[in-house]
């Protein structure tokens, strides 16, 4: 079995923490519309129509909602790289 560890150095290990802490914010600071879509696509699995229901949206909204997130998450990454 390979060695895992010598993948994951001390400065590797703060790097990953300190990405998962930018994109957690990045995520963070969406308006809360498209946070709710994101995380409820991307962290409990609903598809557009189970969250368009859920939310009281079309399907179409919903679309655009995770457009913008996805977006805004991206730039907010690119920026701050």
């Amino acid at each position: 079995m390979p060695e895992i560890a010598d993948n994951l150095s001390p400065e590797r290990i703060v790097a990953a923490r300190q990405e998962y802490a930018r994109v957690l914010q990045s995520i963070l600071d969406l308006p809360p519309r498209a946070r709710a879509a994101f995380q409820l696509h991307r962290f409990e699995n609903l598809t557009y129509r189970a969250i368009a229901v859920r939310m009281g949206i079309s399907r179409e909204s919903v679309k655009e909602l995770m457009q913008r997130a996805i977006d805004r998450v991206s730039e907010n990454l690119e920026v701050d790289t």
